[in-house]
């Protein structure tokens, strides 16, 4: 092999190892960044989920307090009048508030009164809490009756999961002692989780399944990163898991990046191997050629 072809043999080598070298490191670090990048966006999404359930749940406590914390509500305890009853737990009412349903208890757990509501009908809702006559002695909200406490929380009922929210009966300034508790309850239904998931800009959707341990889990498949949290009831049991789907989009763009790099490199690389030999050949090897030949011939 001549020098010429010696010449161009170890250019052409190191261009390709400098090529192969490119594309370990797109494989191994630009893509897995991407992908990482991908996760963290799908994390976020899902906190941005659990803000809104608990802005939910918060926003339930505010009503939960209003109602605890006003005179009427206060005297009703004591007194029992119907009117009560009439005139401020009526399907409108409950309608415009945005709950499905609404409790008023006294100091012992009995139920005063119950009212349970479909939304979307307006029509009574068959719920199996509101047909209690008094406070299941299981349920873990004995102690905030008893010390005057709010609380809020899920809890799984024969029509679906029940955000809830408590809050002591007080005097209408803040003060007791407290003669009962007030709890106030929306359904997590699909149209409920079609608001969360709006409000977060998220493709959000429902599990009744338990088999997703508490916390976040996220599956990978080709098209989209699922994101898993398990919610717990008052009880402490796995009451629900919401889901949401995150496109790989920026992975696809982080693939269709590398991908054209990678191309690119490798056409310069291409170019610049022709360019480099040309100007070796007229700067370096054909003045060699020459002056070879002239010492051959002397």
């Amino acid at each position: 092999m001549n020098i010429r072809s010696q010449v161009a043999a170890s250019i052409a080598a190191l261009f390709a190892i400098l090529c192969v070298a490119e594309v370990l490191v797109a494989q191994g670090v630009l893509l897995p960044s991407f992908s990482e990048l991908e996760r963290t966006e799908a994390r976020t999404a899902m906190r941005r989920i659990e803000y809104g359930v608990g802005l939910t749940l918060d926003q339930l406590s505010v009503s939960a307090a209003d109602w605890g914390n006003w005179s009427d509500t206060y005297r009703f305890a004591q007194d029992h009048d119907r009117a009560f009853i009439d005139e401020n737990m009526t399907p409108i009412g409950l309608k415009q508030l945005n709950i499905d349903v609404l409790i008023v208890m006294d100091g012992a757990g009995r139920f005063l009164t119950a009212r349970a509501i479909d939304l979307k009908s307006g029509g009574p809702l068959p719920l199996d809490l509101a047909a209690e006559a008094v406070l299941p002695a299981s349920f873990p909200w004995h102690d905030n009756l008893r010390n005057g406490h709010p609380a809020q929380g899920f809890l799984r009922t024969n029509a679906g999961i029940l955000m809830a929210a408590a809050a002591p009966v007080l005097d209408g300034f803040g003060h007791g002692p407290a003669r009962g508790m007030v709890i106030l309850g929306r359904l997590l239904s699909p149209a409920e989780i079609r608001r969360i998931g709006s409000q977060a800009q998220a493709n959000l959707s429902f599990r009744q399944s338990q088999s997703v341990p508490a916390g976040r889990e996220i599956v990978t498949t080709p098209d989209t990163l699922q994101v898993f949290h398990s919610f717990q009831d008052l009880y402490g049991h796995p009451a629900f898991t919401l889901e949401v789907q995150v496109p790989r989009e920026i992975t696809r763009r982080g693939a269709s990046a590398v991908r054209y790099a990678s191309f690119y490199l490798m056409a310069a690389a291409v170019i610049v191997l022709v360019l480099l030999v040309i100007m070796l050949n007229l700067t370096v090897l054909n003045p060699l050629a020459r002056i070879t030949r002239h010492a051959v011939a002397i």
